[in-house]
C-alpha cells in the first residue's frame, strides 16, 4: 500500500510538472490567439463542443464527461422576477447591453450580466431565501487561493487585453470533486474561432494550483468549465482537462449576444452551463503516458525560470 502510495504522489509531482512545461511554453508565445497549427507544440488537443439549442449535448454526451447542463425546463420555471424598483432597475441595466456599450467595454458588460443572472437576481419558485440561481445549484464562489496561486498572477490576470473576472469563480460546494468555473473577458480583441491564449493560461494555472492544494491531492484530474467572453458581444462555452499527455479543450461555437434576442437567448444557454452539475471519476482517471517535447523546439520558457518576457506575451 505504501509503495502505491508513493508511485501515485510520483505521477501526480510529474503530472504537474508537465502541466508547468505546457504553461511555461503557452507563456512565452507571442501571438494572442493561437494558430491551429501550433496547438501540437503546445500539447493542446482542440474538440468541438456541440450544443443543441435547449442546451444539451447535441452529439451525445463526450466521452470523458465532466458536466451535465441545468434542464431548460426547470429554468424556464425558475424565470427572474423583481422583487422592487430597485430589482426592476437592476434588471433593465442589463437589457439593453449592445445599446448602450461600445466595443472597449462590451466584454465586461457581459460578464456582468451573466453574473447577475446566475447569482444576483431572485427567481421564481426557489425557496432559499436569497432565491438565486446559483442556490439551487452546486456551485459556491470560490476564495482566491482556491484557484490560483500567487505565481501565476502576472501571466493570467495582468497581461493586456484579457483578465479572468476576479470575484466568477465558483467551485463545487456539496461534493468533493475538484471542478471549476469561472468567467474569462477578452476586452482587446473581437472574436476568433481559435483559441485565445488566455484562455490556455488561465485554464493551465487554474489546473496546476487545484492539485498542488491540500484538499485535492487524490485527485489526478481537475475538469474546468470556463465561459469566454469577447468584446464584440459574443462567447463562448470550453470543457477542458489534462489527461496526462494533453489539453483536451471543448469549444463550443461563438454565441451572439448583440440583439436583445440573442443576448436573451444566449444568456438563457449560458446559464444552464453556469448551474450545471459537474460529475465524474477524477481521482481514478486513467492517465496517458505524457510524450516529451521534441528536442530542438526552442519555445522559451518564463514564468518561474527567470521571466524575461513578462507582461510581453502573449499581448499583441
Amino acid at each position: 500500500m505504501l509503495l502505491e502510495e508513493s508511485e501515485f504522489k510520483e505521477r501526480r509531482n510529474k503530472l504537474i510538472d508537465h502541466l508547468d512545461s505546457i504553461y511555461e511554453r503557452a507563456y512565452a508565445f507571442d501571438n494572442s490567439f493561437l494558430d491551429p497549427a501550433t496547438y501540437d507544440r503546445l500539447k493542446i488537443r482542440c474538440e468541438t463542443l456541440d450544443l443543441s439549442d435547449n442546451g444539451e449535448y447535441d452529439n451525445g454526451i463526450p466521452i470523458p464527461n465532466f458536466f451535465i447542463p441545468f434542464s431548460l425546463e426547470t429554468l424556464t420555471k425558475h424565470h427572474i422576477i423583481t422583487l422592487d424598483d430597485e430589482d426592476r432597475r437592476n434588471y433593465e441595466a442589463y437589457e439593453d447591453i449592445p445599446d448602450r456599450t461600445t466595443a472597449r467595454d462590451g466584454s465586461q458588460a457581459l460578464s456582468y450580466r451573466l453574473m447577475w443572472h446566475f447569482r444576483s437576481f431572485h427567481r421564481n419558485g426557489i425557496t432559499d431565501p436569497r432565491g438565486r440561481l446559483m442556490d439551487i445549484s452546486v456551485w459556491r464562489e470560490a476564495q482566491f487561493p482556491e484557484f490560483i496561486q500567487e505565481y501565476f498572477l502576472d501571466g493570467v490576470f495582468y497581461q493586456r487585453g484579457y483578465t479572468p473576472v476576479g470575484n466568477a469563480w465558483w467551485t463545487a460546494k456539496s461534493t468533493p470533486l475538484p471542478h471549476l468555473m469561472c468567467i474569462l473577458e477578452i476586452y482587446g480583441f473581437g472574436s476568433a474561432e481559435e483559441l485565445h491564449c488566455g484562455e490556455i493560461l488561465t485554464i493551465l494555472a487554474t489546473t496546476i494550483t487545484r492539485l498542488e492544494l491540500d484538499d485535492y491531492q487524490d485527485e489526478v484530474v481537475i475538469p474546468v468549465l470556463l465561459f469566454s467572453i469577447m468584446s464584440d458581444y459574443k462567447g463562448r462555452i470550453i470543457q477542458a482537462y489534462f489527461n496526462g499527455d494533453e489539453l483536451v479543450i471543448r469549444k463550443s461555437k461563438l454565441y451572439d449576444f448583440s440583439t436583445r434576442e440573442t443576448l436573451s437567448s444566449s444568456t438563457t444557454l449560458f446559464m444552464q452551463w453556469m448551474a450545471s452539475t459537474p460529475v465524474g471519476d477524477t481521482s481514478g482517471f486513467a492517465l496517458e503516458d505524457f510524450v516529451p517535447f521534441e528536442e530542438g523546439d526552442n519555445t522559451e520558457s518564463s514564468i518561474k525560470e527567470g521571466g524575461e518576457t513578462k507582461n510581453t506575451a502573449c499581448a499583441t
